[in-house]
Order: C-alpha cells, then sequence, then structure tokens
C-alpha cells in the first residue's frame, strides 16, 4: 500500500525553551514544568513611602504610600480570551531572569480535559513565547511563571464555549484527527486545531484522486497542495480557498490509498517516518482530514500554520 510525503516549506521559529506538561505529577524540571514552586516574594509591587508631618508635640506621622516597582514581573497580556485550539502569545518580562514558564496544578489547564502535553514555546531569557490552547471550551487556563528569584506572575486565558472538534468531518475522519493528537500528546507535542478549510482542501483531492484514478500530491493539472488551497478547487471538487488567508506559507500534506479504517491508515502513517515527520511537526497548529467518498480508501491531510 503507497504512501506518499508531501515536503512543504514552512518556516519555524526555534525557541530556548517548550512548555511540556506531562501531567500534574510531573516534577520534571529540565522541562520547566513547574508543579511544586519554591515559594517567592508577593506578586504585588512595593516601594517607598514617605511618611506625613506631626502636628504638636505629641502629633503622629501619617502613613506613607507605596511607590510603584516599575521592574515588577508580570505576563505581557495577563489575561486574554481566545478560542479553543488557538494561540497565546505572551512576553514575561520584569524581575531576574532567566524565566521558568509552566502550570501549578492540573486544574489551570481546563481546556485540556485530559491533562495530555499541552504545549507551546518560550525564550528563557527574554521571556517571548505562546501557549497552544486545549481543544474544550468554556473554561479557563493559567499559566505560571517565575523568575531566578522567585517572584511569580500569572496569565489568565478565558477560552470561548465551543471545540475544535465541532468540525465538518464524518466520524471516521474525526477519528484519524482524535488519533492525530493522540500521538503528538505521546510525543509531548502540543494538539493541532481541525480546520473546515483545511478538512475541505484534503476532502476535495481524495475525492479527486478517487474519481480521476490518480495517486498523487500533483494533479494532473499540476497542482500541489499549496496550489489548490489557493485556487480552491482540486479537479471539479471546488472549496473556499485557504491559502494565502490564513494559510500563508501554504499547506503540508500526507496521503494514502487502500486503507479502509481509521487506525489502519493512522498505522501506516505513523510507521512512515517523513508522515510521521507531519504529524508531529510542533510548527503546525491546525488540521483537516478527509476521505474519498466514492471508494474510502484515498486520505489525505492537510496542516497549516496560523
Amino acid at each position: 500500500m503507497k504512501l506518499v510525503r508531501y515536503a512543504c516549506l514552512l518556516i519555524v521559529v526555534a525557541a530556548a525553551a517548550m512548555l511540556m506538561f506531562p501531567g500534574c505529577s510531573s516534577e520534571a524540571k529540565d522541562n520547566y514544568v513547574i508543579t511544586e514552586p519554591e515559594p517567592g516574594p508577593p506578586l504585588n509591587p512595593t516601594g517607598t513611602g514617605t511618611g506625613g508631618t506631626g502636628t504638636g508635640g505629641t502629633g503622629t506621622g501619617g502613613t506613607g504610600t507605596g511607590g510603584t516597582n516599575t521592574n515588577a514581573l508580570a505576563f505581557n497580556p495577563s489575561s486574554t480570551t481566545i478560542d479553543p485550539g488557538q494561540t497565546v502569545n505572551f512576553t514575561l518580562s520584569g524581575g531576574v531572569p532567566p524565566y521558568e514558564i509552566g502550570f501549578l496544578t492540573a486544574a489551570d489547564l481546563q481546556s485540556y480535559s485530559s491533562g495530555q502535553s499541552p504545549a507551546g514555546n518560550y525564550d528563557q531569557n527574554t521571556g517571548a513565547g505562546n501557549y497552544v490552547v486545549g481543544p474544550n471550551g468554556d473554561c479557563t487556563d493559567r499559566l505560571y511563571g517565575r523568575d531566578s528569584a522567585g517572584t511569580q506572575a500569572f496569565l489568565t486565558i478565558t477560552v470561548n464555549a465551543g471545540s475544535v472538534v465541532d468540525g465538518d468531518g464524518n466520524p471516521d475522519e474525526m477519528e484519524v484527527f482524535d488519533m492525530v493528537n493522540t500521538e503528538r500528546a505521546k510525543a509531548g507535542v502540543g494538539p493541532l486545531a481541525w480546520c473546515d478549510g483545511l478538512y475541505a482542501c484534503a476532502k476535495a483531492h481524495s475525492n479527486d484522486m478517487c474519481e480521476r484514478g490518480f495517486f498523487d500530491h500533483t494533479n494532473p493539472e499540476g497542482e500541489g497542495p499549496s496550489e489548490r488551497a489557493q485556487y480552491g478547487h482540486a479537479g471539479r471538487f471546488t472549496f473556499a480557498p485557504i491559502v494565502p488567508d490564513p494559510y500563508s506559507w501554504g499547506v503540508a500534506e500526507n496521503i494514502a490509498y487502500g486503507y479502509t479504517t481509521p487506525a489502519e491508515v493512522m498505522n501506516g502513517w505513523m510507521n512512515s517516518s517523513g508522515h510521521r515527520a507531519n504529524i508531529l511537526n510542533g510548527s503546525y497548529t491546525h488540521i483537516g482530514v478527509g476521505q474519498c467518498d466514492g471508494c474510502l480508501r484515498h486520505w489525505t491531510q492537510n496542516f497549516g500554520t496560523r
């Protein structure tokens, strides 16, 4: 059974550290997971007050007002609202770098109902990073930051109602989607969000391969995945274009033929180094999975980065 991988160029920005959350029992400091942080100074900034002037010989000095510590450790933003499966960009600044970023308890990661390996990237020295919100909505996630002096700060993320798994795919396609994120969790990579646009692109290509009897990333017109995603068609099958908006760097693709169940096709892809690399690529943020409607043996995965 033939498996083919399409290599699509995408820019990958490496960060100094990964946000890895294997579970609430972990104390893996080398992964910058903080489940039992050391006590640190209070979050509230402090300053030097100026005493008031007493009145008369027995007067009492007034109470000074604390100044503002402009170097206080803080997340920017300190709070935000976002949809399930989306990415929060943040900066932890102030205090004394290098920084550690993680979470306090599993309860701080409510969008991950299973607590499995949410992930992101951050720079230990600049504090700049990102966090991929889990697939569940109507909840609150919270990140914890600490500088080298033990000072603490928090980022509160309100996740809107909804779910990234409410896609247009059929049950088998959505099962493959779930399996992809299970494999990414095992590898310590953040989950992909479902994208109906990538799904439509993948579905069209699977249907086109089935109908016209070919098996390749390039169709008879010479169009690869990114071209199809830009033009909004695969043969006679049309969909709304998704390149360059929102996928400015194009799309990557896995295809397979001859497999009839989600377990079979995922086993085939995961046992092929190139396909596995696409599935576990941490730079991708979204996926769509399309199975042909005819023989049910053509499969396409399209990946994109927002």
